[in-house]
């Protein structure tokens, strides 16, 4: 295997550990602060973090994006999805709220047929299906 396989193998897993302490912290404190409050420190903490690196990397110039009407719906469209969830991991137990986010490929795949005029094989409507399968299994095994 390459060594920038291995290396982004790892990236991805080190990067779904730390999504998955930050789903939990996220659903400790929505119990105990509004979700829209949990959310936007969510987003400003990322900011501050990425801030620096991202100046460093691409200057001033590399903030200002090429279409800031998409960029902000975008970003409206991240800060609604990370309050729902968070409102809806306080009804349902934590790992179902993650089993339901694997829904998301098949949801992908519709949404890009339908708005981006991509178009899905087969092989990738089997590969999600099939997946989708597996999260109801999870969420509703009898």
């Amino acid at each position: 295997m390459p060594s920038s396989t291995l290396r982004g193998i790892i990236l991805i897993m080190v990067s779904m550990t730390i999504a998955a302490f930050a789903g939990a912290i996220m659903k400790l404190l929505g119990e105990q602060i509004p979700a829209y409050l949990v959310a936007w420190f969510r987003f400003l903490g990322m900011s501050l973090l990425l801030l620096p690196y991202l100046i460093w990397r691409f200057g001033f110039a590399g903030l200002k994006p090429a279409r800031p009407g998409m960029q902000m719906i975008r970003g409206l469209s991240m800060a609604g999805a990370t309050t729902l969830f968070i409102l809806g991991s306080q009804t349902v137990d934590y790992a179902d709220a993650i089993a339901i986010l694997y829904a998301y490929p098949f949801l992908l795949a519709i949404i890009a047929v339908l708005f981006l005029n991509e178009r899905a094989g087969w092989p990738v409507w089997i590969g999600v299906t099939v997946g989708f399968a597996g999260v109801l299994l999870v969420i509703r095994p009898e």
